[in-house]
């Protein structure tokens, strides 16, 4: 007798990361309140350029009890829980304060050793001065830059199978690669498609 129970068709899930800063902060304060600018116009750009694509945004400084979150016991989102009830396929990482770098630096190894991950990226300005250090520790790509110019690129050049090294603006793990750096995004950028001109 053949099985014909219907296997449900699953989006590929891109979660963007804003990981918890230092207790002692400047920002901590604000950012329990707030999120990441950045981190919601990356989701932003992904979700609109790549329709096909599922969208979310965990910032651990504000993600709390209340939200029926699950956490963990020190206050962080708890991220096993998280890809059991909605793996993520691809991880954004908004690596953006240095003293926040231990925490980053966890999630990376975290996500790198759950196999439905395919691929791992990290952006912001700590990531974008010293990139060997999260690309030794397991992240995929590094983006320098504005990375609302390379998110849709990115996912599906990985989705895809594709050679990513005519990217511009990224450092990625292949032999450590450094691709030339990306023009910045002009006034008329319009959701992961260049404006005609």
């Amino acid at each position: 007798m053949t099985d014909l129970s219907i296997v449900p068709c699953v989006r590929p899930l891109f979660r963007v990361v804003v990981h918890k800063f230092a207790k002692h902060n400047v920002f901590s304060g604000a950012a329990r309140q707030t999120t990441s600018l950045s981190a919601v116009m990356i989701a932003t750009v992904a979700n609109t350029a790549l329709s096909w694509r599922d969208v979310e945004v965990i910032d651990e400084n504000n993600y709390r009890q209340s939200l029926r979150a699950p956490l963990v016991v020190n206050g962080y989102p708890d991220h096993a829980a998280l890809q059991r009830e909605r793996p993520a396929s691809f991880i954004g990482l908004s690596c953006a304060m240095t003293n926040a770098m231990p925490r980053a630096l966890e999630l990376v190894r975290f996500y790198r050793q759950d196999p439905f991950v395919k691929g791992i990226f990290t952006g912001g300005r700590h990531v974008h001065n010293e990139p060997v250090e999260v690309l030794k520790t397991g992240a995929d790509v590094v983006v320098h830059g504005e990375g609302e110019g390379v998110i849709a690129e990115l996912l599906t050049a990985f989705l895809q199978g594709l050679d990513i090294s005519r990217i511009p603006g990224i450092s990625y793990k292949k032999r450590r690669k450094h691709c030339p750096k990306r023009s910045r995004i002009s006034r008329e950028f319009k959701f992961g498609r260049a404006a005609a001109s």
